[in-house]
């Protein structure tokens, strides 16, 4: 076969191929794009969240303490006020659960948090939260310290993370380099460790459900020494309300904690559920 008509030939097997994979549903999908979808006065969303970690800590020679922890949340949070670029200004928070159980070489102890059955009313001017209680009582600063902990990334500003979703076109199976402002903007809020490194995966898109994987790599170096921590966080997106739904949390960590040499292992979860407003 003369060269002319065979690259012709290849040429129409080519694009034959094409046609067939598009015809079979092969063909690329388009970069996922989330949109901005404001809150409106009203909506509610409930949050259920249970993190646990186990660590061993040697603690001298031939001595290695055992340490569980479980922290739970459950509460609820409804706008009261949204500015015209689509944030929450103001909210009511009622908290149903919010507590950490510790085991300590087979001891266990409770520590309710301060809010822990509470309702509160909680608005933001500029960057300061500011709080009472549903009954107009004036919190303690316990209670404040844990609001603005709770609350402080998603009253006041758009979450963290929902900006780090929607500042990507998405391609399934593509990995993006977090840069390190997305990394302290959306990982930051660590006290014990900070990102220094991290990829972000969309993995699956079916149902109308977006699931990411979030690979990221924690450290902290002080006078104690340094201790570096692995985490794989996978986030399940409602596309058309671009809101999380599910949340699932593994990771590890290991070095030296308060001078002591530790190993780890964390798992957690988080649910999201909205409501309309009343």
């Amino acid at each position: 076969m003369p060269p002319r008509r065979s690259l012709a030939v290849l040429t129409i097997v080519i694009l034959a191929a094409g046609v067939a994979c598009r015809r079979h549903g092969r063909a690329p999908s388009p970069p996922l794009q989330l949109a901005k979808v404001p809150p409106v006065i009203g909506e509610r969303q409930t949050l259920t969240d249970q993190l646990d970690s186990r660590f061993e800590v040697s603690d001298g020679p031939n001595k290695v303490v055992t340490m569980t922890t479980r922290r739970t949340r459950e509460f609820e949070v409804e706008a009261r006020a949204v500015s015209p670029d689509g944030v929450v200004t103001a909210a009511r928070a009622h908290f149903v659960r919010h507590r950490v159980e510790q085991t300590r070489d087979g001891a266990t102890t409770t520590k309710p948090s301060p809010l822990e059955g509470g309702t509160y009313d909680v608005r933001v001017d500029g960057d300061a939260l500011s709080a009472t209680r549903a009954d107009g009582a004036t919190v303690s600063p316990e209670e404040q310290a844990a609001l603005v902990a709770d609350l402080g990334r998603a009253v006041g500003r758009e979450a963290p993370l929902s900006l780090l979703l929607r500042g990507h076109a998405w391609v399934r199976g593509e990995p993006v380099e977090l840069t390190p402002a997305e990394l302290a903007d959306a990982f930051g809020n660590n006290p014990m460790m900070a990102p220094v490194s991290g990829t972000a995966l969309l993995v699956e898109l079916a149902a109308g459900v977006a699931t990411f994987e979030f690979d990221l790599a924690l450290a902290r170096d002080d006078g104690n020494g340094r201790a570096e921590s692995t985490l794989r966080l996978t986030v399940k997106v409602d596309v058309a309300r671009a809101r999380p739904v599910e949340q699932r949390l593994i990771g590890t960590l290991g070095g030296k904690v308060a001078g002591m040499p530790s190993t780890g292992t964390l798992e957690g979860r988080i649910t999201y559920v909205y409501a309309p407003a009343r």
